[in-house]
């Protein structure tokens, strides 16, 4: 599509999840041809995405469905029954862990993650530390050090944590 002066628009998407692909789609509906899409990740979809663990494939980020009117993902959702609506506040979150081999974790150790995860992830913007990463890893060692059946997995609930904190930050947005 050319502009008034006749000069053909070149346009750049900054990321591939569900707004830029769909900023892209509109601009091809509407005459422009030379738009590019650049992405950060080896993937398209954005916070939406889904990964492997073991045998398994999860999905991520996309748990929450917020608002009815306008909302794409309510509308392609709901006739399917995929949505569960309530006007009550989000109170509670449970976690429950597994290891390699699906079993689940000892209670002392489920509940001792589960808390750490819900008392580091919000509170990780601590401006002495460089990164989420760095934090996380400074309040696991302190917390976990002297606690072998858990800081020998260290490096696992810390990959959790950091999945963990992506998806609770997507619902947010």
């Amino acid at each position: 599509m050319n502009t008034k002066k006749g000069v053909k628009a070149k346009i750049v998407i900054v990321g591939a999840g569900p707004s830029g692909i769909a900023a892209a789609s509109k601009l091809f509906q509407n005459g422009f041809d030379n738009v590019t899409i650049l992405e950060a990740e080896n993937r398209i979809g954005g916070r939406v995405y889904t990964d492997q663990l073991g045998d398994y494939s999860i999905d991520f980020g996309g748990q929450w469905v917020h608002g009815e009117d306008g909302n794409m993902a309510f509308e392609l959702a709901n006739p399917h029954g995929l949505i569960d609506k309530s006007n009550e506040p989000w109170t509670e979150f449970v976690d429950t862990y597994y290891d390699s081999s699906g079993n689940r974790l000892d209670s002392h150790v489920e509940k001792s993650i589960s808390n750490f995860f819900s008392d580091h992830v919000q509170n990780s913007q601590d401006k002495r530390f460089k990164s989420i990463g760095e934090y996380a890893t400074k309040m696991f060692d302190q917390q976990f050090g002297s606690e072998s059946d858990i800081f020998k997995f260290r490096d696992q609930y810390l990959y959790h944590l950091e999945r963990h904190a992506t998806t609770m930050k997507s619902a947010e947005t």
